[in-house]
């Protein structure tokens, strides 16, 4: 008979000790975040004597390994593609197992990622618009962003001087404002200020 060994909470059981299951991922790896309903590739290497047929089992948790929910069971072709679910959360985890003949299973978790599918809420407080300003004077942006996973400096600060004909860019900031603003020296009825967000799923 062989040996038995149940290790890691029975992430792997391997009856035999001759199975030789092997199995390493090569995706989601890094700690990226990524836009829920996205397209995205699960990579892998798996190895082992007497394979199942269909031996690779691809599944998904989103409370940090605490529920499995199951992704696909496919051929060992080393690549899937994954369309992520319209989840939102910071915790997730991937696991890819291999499985022989035999009933043995080695499996593999991948690193935290995070899926984000709600786009950020921005809304300006400052200016409220009907303000009458001198060309050249400072005027006081600031805004309200809510989100979750907000990007590096995720707020882009735009102004048109025709009414939305052409936009300008004053820069990207921090999620919180404010900022000053040189107001052009034009003469105009249809200025606007906008602005955009952007969280870190794009």
């Amino acid at each position: 008979g062989g040996s038995a060994s149940i290790t890691d909470s029975a992430t792997n059981v391997e009856n035999d000790s001759s199975s030789g299951l092997k199995i390493t991922l090569t995706s989601f790896m890094s700690g990226e975040s990524f836009k829920g309903q996205s397209s995205q590739t699960i990579s892998w290497f798996a190895s082992g004597n007497n394979l199942k047929t269909i031996p690779i089992d691809l599944e998904y948790s989103t409370d940090n390994g605490t529920t499995w929910i199951a992704i696909a069971n496919v051929a060992n072709t080393g690549v899937y593609s994954w369309s992520l679910p319209a989840i939102s959360s910071t915790t997730c985890l991937l696991r890819a197992s291999v499985s022989d003949q035999k009933g043995n299973v080695k499996k593999t978790l991948s690193s935290a990622f995070s899926v984000d599918s709600l786009a950020p809420s921005v809304s300006l407080s400052n200016p409220i618009g009907g303000e009458n300003v001198r060309g050249g004077s400072t005027m006081a942006i600031n805004w309200l962003m809510v989100e979750a996973l907000p990007a590096t400096n995720p707020i882009e600060v735009q102004y048109t001087i025709d009414g939305g004909a052409v936009w300008t860019s004053l820069g990207t900031f921090a999620e919180t404002g404010p900022i000053n603003w040189t107001v052009p020296n034009v003469d105009s009825t249809d200025v606007q200020i906008r602005v955009l967000a952007t969280d870190l799923a794009g």
